[in-house]
């Protein structure tokens, strides 16, 4: 399996990386956690043996319908002030990443997607990221955690707009590769380390 969900330009086997899971496991999202029950509640050889399998399962295909589907538009409150149009992305390839403060998976994988957005951004690439938070907790955690690539704050409209890109058990962290075309190219579920971020991101970007 290779970890992502998504075409690669080489042709290779589909899958989806780890599922971290850190939202489901605090209770948050309840409506998940009755699909992994169930799942988890199976018979046969493909029926997922943990936690970690069934979720990695649930989020597949509820994302898969997604890939090669145009992104939908949006206009979120930048953390710094002003308003992000979606149209705005056209002509950069973006990993849009969903998270929030109290999410420890999504706080762990910050400082790499943070890499990422540096080395890829000179490339036609970049990192965005849609916090689905208060304004005033965002605010508190980017100020003792500053990062170098645009914030957006989420809210109602935020985990919508998460649920349309595929997220549909509203489970965090969750990322999705959007191409220069506007279009959804790649999903991943649960924590990204700095490889993985890049080998996702990484295909899309112009040649």
């Amino acid at each position: 399996m290779t970890g992502d969900l998504g075409p690669r330009p080489s042709g290779a086997p589909q899958g989806i990386h780890r599922f971290a899971c850190g939202a489901a496991a605090e209770g948050r999202f309840p409506m998940l956690a009755l699909a992994l029950a169930a799942l988890l509640g199976g018979c046969g050889d493909d029926t997922p043996r943990t936690l970690e399998e069934a979720a990695r399962k649930v989020t597949l295909e509820a994302a898969r319908p997604v890939i090669d589907s145009p992104a939908p538009g949006f206009r979120l409150e930048r953390l710094d002030g002003g308003t992000f149009d979606s149209a705005d992305l056209r002509g950069k390839v973006t990993l849009v990443n969903f998270w929030a403060p109290w999410c420890p998976p999504c706080v762990q994988e910050l400082p790499e997607l943070a890499r990422v957005h540096v080395a890829v951004r000179s490339r036609g690439g970049q990192v965005m990221g849609i916090a689905l938070a208060q304004p005033e907790d965002v605010l508190a955690f980017v100020a003792d955690h500053p990062l170098p690539f645009p914030l957006l704050l989420g809210g109602r409209e935020g985990q919508a707009l998460a649920r349309q890109m595929g997220d549909a058990h509203g489970a965090l962290p969750y990322s999705v590769v959007i191409d220069a075309a506007g279009i959804i190219r790649a999903a991943h579920a649960g924590r990204l380390d700095e490889a993985r971020a890049d080998a996702l991101i990484t295909p899309f970007l112009p040649r």
